[in-house]
């Protein structure tokens, strides 16, 4: 070959040289990547055997606690101090037993339970039967006396509490034939007690009966009770203005009429003689002319009686 021909392939060589070197390096980089990537797999792979088997281990772990005896949970602390595996324990479940259905007639009792016991000497130095069944109250029963107060036994008497009696209704002597009436207020007769007859009243102006002594008086001069007895009822008319009614007893009955409105008693109330039960108002539309006065009305057995009969002398 000559020179020139050896000019021309040279070129060529270097080119197909280089051409293999660098088929040779990517070859190389790719068994490189290929290990590596192979590598990374085989390692995930590993761990991910490692993960299952340690999942695997506690959930085994957990099963083989679950079948252990957990009575540990229950247990108190030890004499020395040291707790029972828990930090918390866990009070134990109670189990109540089935109840006794008792008859609906009869509440149900728990029988007693016997036993036998040797039995103390007794007061004559004799020994008793050691194998005698004595009879023990159930737990109920035994619960249920020792929760019973004791019973006080000794001679002293318990103290008595003081009950306050009710106190006693205020009496007073009934009025009988010939007792005597005091004034129940000091002044003129303005118009007279009239039954059987009639009389001229100069406020209707017409002649009428009356069966009330009329009584001048200032206004608010106080009235007292013409005798003892119980006040029976208070009213208010149009005719007599306010009244006041007392049962004197035996049938007895004095009216006060004529009176304002702040009377002194209630009814109910039991007045001595001489008691005041009210005051002289203003007199009523049927009685205006005759100016304030007291209206005094006496009656035995709802019939009229006279008051100045009765009446003592002034």
């Amino acid at each position: 070959m000559n020179q020139d021909e050896k000019g021309r392939k040279t070129p060529d060589a270097k080119k197909r040289k280089g051409f293999y070197a660098a088929l040779y390096s990517c070859v190389g980089v790719m068994l490189v990547l290929a290990a590596v990537i192979g590598y990374n797999n085989m390692t995930s792979g590993n761990k991910a055997n490692v993960k299952n088997e340690t999942a695997q281990g506690t959930a085994n772990s957990a099963l083989a606690d679950s079948s252990q005896d957990k009575s540990y949970l229950y247990s108190s602390p030890t004499d020395n101090g040291d707790m029972a595996k828990k930090t918390t324990p866990i009070p134990a479940p109670t189990v109540r037993p089935a109840a006794t259905q008792a008859p609906a007639n009869k509440p149900a009792q728990t029988p007693a339970i016997t036993t036998q016991k040797p039995v103390s000497v007794d007061d004559n130095g004799s020994a008793t039967d050691e194998n005698a069944i004595i009879a023990v109250p159930a737990a109920d029963d035994q619960n249920n006396a020792a929760a019973a107060p004791a019973v006080d036994q000794s001679d002293e008497a318990a103290p008595v509490a003081n009950v306050e009696e009710p106190a006693q209704e205020k009496t007073f002597t009934a009025f009988t034939d010939g007792d005597t009436l005091d004034w129940p207020l000091v002044g003129d007769i303005v118009m007279d007690f009239s039954a059987d007859r009639v009389v001229y009243d100069k406020t209707l102006d017409q002649y009428r009966t009356n069966n009330v002594l009329c009584i001048a008086g200032d206004l608010g001069a106080p009235v007292s009770a013409a005798a003892a007895g119980k006040v029976t009822d208070i009213y208010t008319t149009n005719e007599d203005g306010k009244s006041v009614v007392i049962d004197m007893g035996n049938g007895w009955t004095t009216t006060y009429s004529q009176l304002g409105d702040n009377v002194a008693v209630n009814v109910g109330d039991v007045v001595e003689t001489g008691q005041n039960i009210g005051y002289v108002g203003s007199p009523s539309i049927y009685t205006v002319l005759l100016g304030s006065h007291l209206g005094f009305e006496v009656e035995k057995d709802s019939v009229a009686v006279n008051p100045t009969d009765l009446l003592v002398s002034n």
